[in-house]
């Protein structure tokens, strides 16, 4: 099993938004988008690239999903 990614849009996010990884920039949704878009092109030529190789390769890209449940009171 492969993996392109691991939790792309956790990175860009932080890196864009909150500011909190590089490049530490806040609040630009702008950048994040083109970010974002620029990451899962690069995960598809990957993807494509590596089948040429290999058509029986497992590949993915591994993506970040938390799991919410709603507060009931009792």
């Amino acid at each position: 099993l492969w993996a392109t990614f691991n939790s792309p849009t956790g990175y860009v996010f932080s890196g864009t938004q909150t500011g909190t990884r590089p490049p530490y920039i806040k609040n630009d949704l702008q950048r994040t988008m083109n970010t974002l878009k620029n990451v899962l092109e690069a995960h598809v030529q990957v993807y494509q690239a590596a089948k040429k190789i290999n058509p029986a390769l497992q590949i993915g890209i591994l993506k970040n999903i938390m799991l919410m449940d709603p507060w009931r009171e009792g």
